[in-house]
Parts: structure tokens; sequence; C-alpha cells
């Protein structure tokens, strides 16, 4: 499947078993965004997050975790038009945004829960960066679970996706979640998130609107290009058509950020098999697996998983896998 001898993508040893410790649930109950509520919980404090969503989550609550069932939310929304329709540049890949994914979940916990006895000193010095203040710049940030829990537990993040997302979700949700307490104190935000950034927890965030397919430069500022840390995307390239533009973006940002490092978590949709294999490189709609490692690879970068588990659909383990892989342009 890949010339690179230090992939593996399921090594036991990375196994990753939600920590009892974090707990996410969701419930009807008419927000900003939608009519679902999500929350979840975060290391060392007991102020959970809250995320206004307007459909429900997919692969993301585990056994005895509050969930909304469709049914429950059909009669909540009944024939309701999605109000961004006729949005330009909103496509059903945007209409996706407004949900929570596996992926979200598992980089979450992967970077804010520390465990210290099975994870690699590569994930540990990872952890370490993100609640050390670390400059992180998310894509396709969609309704913000992770780039908000990324900020409360001390990153500095820049949420970024297409303007009908930020504007009717991203921002609105960072905005549920500030800390107004660190705003009295009057303490200064980072200057690269701009002046009107929001203290969240124990960090900073802010968001702005970026299309991948359009020139960095015309979007963000020049310090949010070149002062970068880290690059996240979670479970946000499900669609084949979209995965060599997010690999464009990240491209420009390595470029600008020669210390960046990428994480991107991914779901398989796949069976795993020869066939969906061969298809997944030959432009069908779903981006695989394969096709994600081989896309990487290509452009000679490095790529290692940092952990990985089954889905779980409704309570039942899927023989689907999530990911969570570093990518960086050597292995230097």
């Amino acid at each position: 499947m890949t010339n690179n001898p230090k992939l593996s993508l399921k090594d036991p040893k990375k196994l990753r078993s939600p920590p009892p410790s974090f707990q996410c649930s969701e419930t009807i109950e008419e927000g900003e965004v939608g009519s679902v509520s999500f929350t979840c919980t975060l290391p060392f404090t007991s102020t959970p997050l809250i995320f206004s969503c307007r459909g429900r989550s997919v692969g993301v609550l585990i056994e005895d975790e509050a969930v909304v069932k469709d049914d429950e939310l059909e009669q909540v929304n009944g024939d309701a038009v999605d109000p961004n329709f006729f949005d330009t540049g909103y496509t059903l890949a945007g209409r996706t945004g407004f949900q929570v994914w596996a992926g979200s979940r598992l980089c979450l916990e992967t970077l804010t829960f520390p465990q210290e006895i099975s994870d690699s000193p590569r994930l540990q010095e990872l952890q370490r960066l993100v609640r050390h203040g670390g400059k992180v710049l998310e894509l396709g940030s969609g309704v913000g679970v992770v780039g908000t829990a990324l900020a409360a537990v001390g990153a500095q993040v820049l949420l970024t996706d297409l303007p009908t997302l930020v504007e009717h979700a991203t921002h609105i949700n960072l905005q549920l979640n500030r800390n107004e307490e660190s705003e009295k104190e009057e303490i200064a935000p980072p200057t690269w998130l701009s002046e009107n950034a929001l203290g969240i927890q124990s960090g900073w965030a802010n968001t702005a609107s970026l299309d991948w397919t359009k020139p960095l430069h015309a979007q963000l500022s020049s310090s949010q290009c070149t002062e970068l840390d880290m690059i996240v995307a979670c479970d946000c390239v499900w669609l084949s058509s979209m995965l060599q533009s997010l690999l464009n973006t990240v491209a420009s940002l390595f470029e600008a950020s020669p210390g960046a490092i990428f994480l991107l978590s991914f779901q398989r949709r796949d069976d795993g098999s020869l066939k969906s294999q061969e298809e997944g490189s030959c432009g069908s709609m779903f981006t695989t697996v394969d096709g994600v490692v081989e896309a990487v690879l290509e452009r000679g970068w490095y790529m290692e998983c940092l952990s990985w588990r089954p889905v779980l659909l409704d309570g039942v383990v899927t023989d689907k896998e999530v990911f969570v892989f570093e990518i960086r342009p050597s292995n230097k």
C-alpha cells in the first residue's frame, strides 16, 4: 500500500480507548445554530464546552452517553429547508460541517487527554505544545469542537472554514464558550489572532473564512500564515474532490511556516478491499484511507499514525476505523 517504512495504520500500541474522564452528550435543544446541543468535558476543569449543531453527531458517542435519535430530530425539524442552501459556495460538504464527526472526538482526545503510560514520546511532545500556547490553525473547523477544545487547554487557535460555516456556526459557538473573566482582567490577546480574539478558558481563539481553492495571502494575515506551530484538520476530506485542495493549502502553510506540522484525522468509509483501493485512486466520489496516504506520500511528506480505533455507530462497533495522522514535509 505504501513505501513509507514507518507507517503502520493499526499498530496495537496506538489503539486508543476513550478516556473514562472524557464524556460527551447531545440533546434536543434549540440554539443559535440548530436544534442539537453537543457537550464535551475537558481535563483539569469541571466547565464543559457546549456547541449548537444542526444535526446529530456521527460515530462520536459511546455507550451510556446521551444521544439524539433520528426520529427525535425529525420531529423537531420536520421539513425545514437548509437556511444556507443558496449561499455562494455552499455545498453538501459544507452542510456536514454543522455536525460533529468521529475524527473530531479522536483528535480532541489524542491531543488533550494524555495517557502517559501508552502515549509515545512524540505524542506527549505534541500534547505539551498544545497546553503551552502553541499556535494552531484549524482547517474545516465546522461547529468548532476541536479548535475550541485546544484553545481551552492552553493553545492559541485560529479556526477556519467557508464563510457560511464561520458566520453561522464556528464563530457563534466560539462566542458561546468564551471566557469573559480573562477579558475582564484586560489580558491582551495574541497579536497574530488579532485584537478581537476571544479568551477560551486557558487559551485564545478566533475565526477566519478560508477557501482552500483561493490564495492564502488574500484571506489570512501574514502572521497567520508564517507563525504556525501546528495545522489541524478533522475528518473534512471525505469527498475525493476535496483532498488535493486541502493538501495544496497545507503545502502553502508548510512553505510559510517551515516548522509547522499537520495533524489530520480521517475515518475509513471504504471496506479496505482491493476494489475500494483501486476506486479510491481513480477518482471515485469518496476518499479512501489508501487514497489519503498515497496523496500525502506522493508529495514526499512524512506520515505517521498517532492514534486510531474502530468507529462506533449508535454504540455498535463497526468494521471502519478512524485515525489521527501526523504529517510533515520530511522525516527529519
